[in-house]
């Protein structure tokens, strides 16, 4: 029952591509950061402590773009990805997908680009991105809206987040006039109602 519920309040976010994007692209690289946790470990095991303290660090580096590497920082993952190619192919594949969303394209195109991309993925049987795939098939359609309009929800999100920060702040104001004077307070700035 639980399931059902969560999957009808999801639902009518992602038909119109709104939200469907950004959590797309959180899921994938979920995943991906999963296999680089699994990886490093068992990278860890199996060098020894002076080839591993060489790549320490490692995680931040490759969460950051990859245009901003220092050439210490390209050496790093460069000894990285020499230990374990299935971490680069992983992360070029990340990158792939991450090009096609900041590439424009119109909802044709981006429908054959993540058909393309889906195909290398279980080309390079990696497993890593098992599950995000088949969020991508189910929701493929809905997804590639976003190339429609490049609308995101971030500005409503915000917003929302606003609210529920607000509600828990007010917590116990029973004043209607403070109650209100919150959001003003919040969303305008203090100078409103400076002196």
């Amino acid at each position: 029952m639980r399931e059902k519920d969560f999957t009808y309040r999801l639902e009518p976010l992602v038909i119109w591509g709104i939200k469907a994007e950004r959590e797309s692209l959180k899921l994938y690289r979920r995943e991906l950061d999963k296999f680089r946790q699994e990886t490093l470990k068992q990278l860890k095991r199996e060098l020894s402590k002076d080839e591993y303290d060489q790549i320490i660090g490692v995680t931040r580096i490759l969460r950051n773009a990859n245009e901003c590497m220092t050439d210490d920082e390209k050496r790093i993952v460069k000894l990285t990805f020499s230990y374990s190619p299935e971490l680069m192919e992983a992360y070029s594949l990340a990158i792939k997908l991450t090009q096609i969303f900041n590439t424009h394209l119109t909802k044709k195109e981006a429908l054959v680009k993540l058909d393309d991309w889906i195909q290398q993925v279980n080309d390079s049987k990696l497993t890593c991105f098992k599950k995000f795939i088949g969020s991508l098939k189910k929701w493929k359609n809905e997804i590639a809206n976003y190339f429609v309009n490049r609308q995101t929800s971030a500005f409503v999100e915000g917003l929302n987040n606003k609210i529920k920060v607000l509600k828990r702040r007010c917590y116990g104001i029973y004043d209607l006039k403070h109650l209100f004077q919150r959001p003003f307070l919040d969303l305008s700035g203090y100078t409103s109602y400076m002196l």
